[in-house]
């Protein structure tokens, strides 16, 4: 949860400067939480294509095994 903790840490030296600078913009730390979120799903996305990928079945394997044995010979 490294990534967490940096994020968080990010967030409030942002909001730090801000402070610091006189400046309010609190959609800026909205739109960085949507980042994370979108990121979050994709990753899991990536996850479940690359499982989905790795199960698939090759042509080859679903052939009879006397086919196979026939067109090794």
């Amino acid at each position: 949860m490294e990534s967490k903790s940096t994020l968080s840490h990010a967030k409030s030296q942002l909001a730090q400067l801000f402070q610091d600078a006189g400046y309010k913009l609190p959609g800026l730390v909205a739109y960085i939480d949507e980042l994370e979120q979108r990121k979050t799903q994709l990753e899991q996305e990536n996850s479940k294509l690359k499982s989905a990928s790795a199960r698939r079945t090759t042509p080859s394997s679903m052939m009879n095994s006397k086919l196979m044995d026939a067109l090794r010979e």
